[in-house]
């Protein structure tokens, strides 16, 4: 292995690097700010689980940034060179632009094979289990969303007072069921409690013992009256909703693009998302064709690692210059239209008669294109 081929590695490796821990830490603040944060600042979650939590959805978060780095990295490393003028002085001394450039698209290459790996297997993996990590909380400690001496609004159309909690029994709660106008509907109040979780509704369920509750007319309000029924219990369960404190969530349920590519292949084959409608020739084509399109999505991302490769070495010896605000910049416009086509492309999912598997493509397809037109133009001069 040469010198040269050494150093070429060494520097855009490590520029390559940086560049991928800064969107990863970008892009995982985002999620951490969205959810994580909330959940800390209200009790709910300490550092240690937030901290797992994270470390779970960082696969999905690196195969966005990975594409990101490369491109950005490769920007920096390469204008670095060309703008010191190590481009033309290897270039003087008979060594190729192709013999230059190889460690490059050598570290392109691996990278989009790590890229399948991570965007086929680990990213849909992290995504299930950071969807799951937060029912698990719920599950293995529901009593966390219930504060003593507060009047906790979490839950959509409830508000929850509670006297004291001791171990896993509340004591002297108050419930406020309202109306989709604001109006109090039921008035609740018990002398002790449990909290559970349960799975299949999907909410947290109190089972209360010894109270009251009162229901409140509202069309007899508004009638200038104050009508209300009031029943005695020995036993009564509320389920309260968390749909929005796990951010809107549903149940458990695997979709097509949070599915592995073992998942994937199988679903090709069985899945419909529609059981109970009648099977025909069409209505398989179009199933199909929907789980081609999330296989290919994740391969054609992952080969965006060595399209953006290819137009960013180019740019690069354009650059000529070592300030890296103008590499970063060119960087964060060609990743932005990159992934805006991305998104755009991805609304023709259900448009199975124009192909969208194909259709996710044309990004890469462009930017190869672009660059090695590009690329090609830059060796000559």
């Amino acid at each position: 292995m040469s010198i040269f081929f050494r150093y070429v590695a060494k520097e855009t490796v490590a520029a390559c690097c940086v560049s991928v821990a800064l969107f990863v830490a970008v892009l995982i603040s985002g999620n951490a700010v969205k959810d994580v944060f909330e959940w800390i600042a209200s009790g709910r979650l300490s550092m240690l689980e937030s901290a797992k939590i994270m470390a779970i959805i960082l696969p999905s978060v690196i195969s966005y940034a990975l594409p990101l780095g490369v491109l950005t990295g490769v920007l920096i490393s390469v204008g670095k060179l060309s703008s010191s003028n190590e481009i033309l002085a290897m270039k003087s001394v008979g060594i190729s632009p192709h013999r230059i450039f190889f460690p490059i698209f050598l570290f392109a290459i691996l990278s989009t094979a790590a890229s399948c790996l991570i965007n086929l297997y680990y990213a849909p993996n992290s995504m299930n289990e950071y969807r799951t990590s937060f029912r698990k909380i719920l599950r293995d400690n529901p009593i966390r969303f219930i504060r003593a001496n507060e009047f906790v609004d979490w839950f959509p159309g409830y508000m929850v007072y509670v006297d004291s909690i001791s171990a896993s029994k509340l004591s002297g709660l108050k419930i406020w069921q309202f109306s989709k106008t604001g109006e109090v509907d039921v008035y609740t109040s018990a002398e002790s409690g449990i909290i559970s979780y349960d799975g299949k509704l999907n909410s947290l369920t109190l089972a209360l013992a010894n109270g009251s509750a009162e229901h409140f007319d509202q069309k007899s309000i508004e009638d200038g009256e104050n009508f209300s029924k009031t029943i005695f219990f020995n036993e009564l369960s509320i389920a309260l909703p968390i749909t929005e404190i796990l951010g809107g969530r549903p149940p458990p349920e695997k979709k097509l693009r949070h599915m592995n590519i073992s998942e994937l292949l199988y679903a090709r084959r069985h899945w419909h998302p529609d059981r109970k409608a009648p099977l025909t020739k069409a209505s398989i084509r179009h199933d199909r064709r929907l789980v081609d399109m999330n296989i290919s999505s994740n391969v054609a991302m992952s080969f965006g690692v060595l399209a953006m490769c290819l137009i960013a070495i180019p740019l690069g010896i354009r650059t000529r210059r070592s300030d890296t605000s103008v590499n970063t910049v060119i960087a964060l416009i060609l990743a932005l239209g990159y992934y805006f086509s991305m998104v755009v492309l991805s609304w023709f999912g259900d448009k199975t008669s124009l192909h969208p598997e194909l259709l996710v493509w044309l990004p890469n397809l462009f930017l190869t294109v672009l660059g090695i037109k590009m690329l090609r133009k830059s060796m000559r001069s």
